[in-house]
């Protein structure tokens, strides 16, 4: 794989736009790194070098887009094999399994396919499965014509794989004849065998490209933004309850950001950061077992492990007995807070220390914008956190109005689009 990786990447790979690239006899031992012959748009090659001695091995790749999950399945000993569940959009998936079996090796990784494939199928909600690689299988056509009876599999090579003639290379599925189809692409640099395309008529699950905008903070016109902050009408746009006006200064900053922040849209793609690494990927894949699902399934694409961590995390919020009433707490004072104010000035020093570094919230009002605009920004705030503390129950209530204008939001107690009152109330 070392000398003809170029040609398997460009002639083969990239011309036939492959989904899927899966090799055998790769020679490839741990002294090469996990990074070594990355093709750009696809995963790092998942591989299975042969250990302790030269020769054999197995890798494969995949394109980006496809939701794809390496399976750790319990073989005999010196199988060279690799599984993969590849999703598919009806919530089922496609076992793959890719293998290279020597030809003095005997029927046991045969065998091994024989008994687990069903198993494998179950375990791993797959409705269809594949078989690839080079299985010299007839060394052992006993096993092979076993594994294709018991199994229900049929072999869609039908025309030579090696040089000297043979059929070394089969493409094996349980997938109906008129949805699959071969053909014989030549050989592959100076590899004895030649390089097989299967087509294959499934619909796969995709995690498609995602448009994102980047804020280019260090080319912010803050002299203009201040200026225009400063000039706003916060009096007649601050008006209603303390919803209406916290929906006001969210879209009005949004708005003067859109206007002096310069900003790049990109579509994200599901490929690894740069900074994703072999070891990074030993950990990611460890953490597989962290998104399964109560009836043992696995979550693999994003929205599902997404939605996975969500109904964890209510689970945790609910509490067991609702109607119980709260516990009676002794009375440490005789006083009570009969009026809260929030000054401009007060707004303005916890602005001012934020950490600019720090996400933005759920309004997408970014820390930078409100610490550099914080003094022109105080004023606003403070009249929609009066508004919120008034609207409030209790002693709250009698909350004494602030400065009236301005607006925008203190970490720890965001005013956003939704939920303004119950945020500043707790902060």
């Amino acid at each position: 794989m070392r000398t003809n990786v170029g040609d398997l990447t460009h002639n083969f790979v990239l011309r036939h736009r492959a989904d899927v690239v899966a090799v055998t006899e790769t020679w490839l031992t741990e002294e090469v790194e996990p990074t070594f012959g990355k093709i750009q748009g696809y995963s790092h090659w998942v591989r299975k070098d042969r250990e302790n001695r030269a020769g054999g091995g197995v890798a494969a790749c995949f394109k980006d887009c496809l939701n794809v999950q390496k399976l750790e399945v319990t073989l005999p000993h010196r199988t060279e094999a690799l599984f993969f569940r590849v999703a598919l959009t009806d919530n089922s998936g496609l076992l793959l399994c890719v293998m290279y079996r020597p030809p003095r090796q005997r029927r046991a990784p045969l065998d091994c396919l024989t008994e687990e494939l069903d198993t494998l199928l179950l375990r791993h909600q797959c409705s269809h499965v594949m078989v690839v690689g080079d299985l010299n299988f007839h060394l052992e056509q006993g096993a092979f014509d076993n594994l294709l009876t018991v199994q229900g599999l049929v072999n869609h090579v039908t025309f030579p794989t090696h040089e000297r003639g043979g059929l070394l290379d089969p493409v094996l599925s349980d997938l109906p004849e008129a949805s699959l189809r071969c053909q014989q692409l030549g050989p592959v640099g100076s590899s004895d065998h030649y390089a097989v395309l299967a087509r294959v008529e499934l619909t796969t699950e995709r995690e498609d490209a995602v448009p994102r905008t980047i804020w280019l903070w260090e080319r912010a016109d803050w002299p203009s933004m201040r200026h225009a902050v400063e000039d706003t009408d916060w009096v007649t746009l601050l008006d209603g309850d303390a919803e209406a006006k916290a929906r006001a200064l969210t879209t009005k900053l949004l708005a003067l950001q859109q206007e002096y922040v310069p900003s790049r849209v990109y579509l994200a793609r599901p490929s690894d950061p740069a900074w994703f690494g072999f070891r990074c990927r030993v950990a990611a894949e460890a953490k597989h077992a962290a998104w399964e699902r109560p009836d043992g399934s696995t979550a693999t694409s994003s929205g599902d492990k997404a939605s996975l961590m969500a109904e964890l995390f209510a689970k945790k919020m609910k509490v067991g007995d609702p109607e119980r009433p709260a516990p009676v707490l002794p009375q440490e004072t005789d006083r009570v807070i009969s009026s809260v104010s929030v000054t401009a000035g007060q707004v303005e020093r916890l602005l001012s220390a934020l950490d600019a570094g720090k996400a933005v919230g759920p309004d997408d009002i970014s820390p930078r914008l409100l610490k550099n605009c914080a003094k022109e920004l105080s004023g606003p705030l403070s009249a929609v956190f009066t508004s919120c503390l008034m609207e409030c129950n209790g002693n709250l209530r009698h909350a004494r109005p602030g400065n009236p204008r301005g607006v925008a939001a203190l970490r720890g107690a965001r005013v956003g689009t939704e939920g303004a009152k119950g945020r500043a109330a707790r902060g």
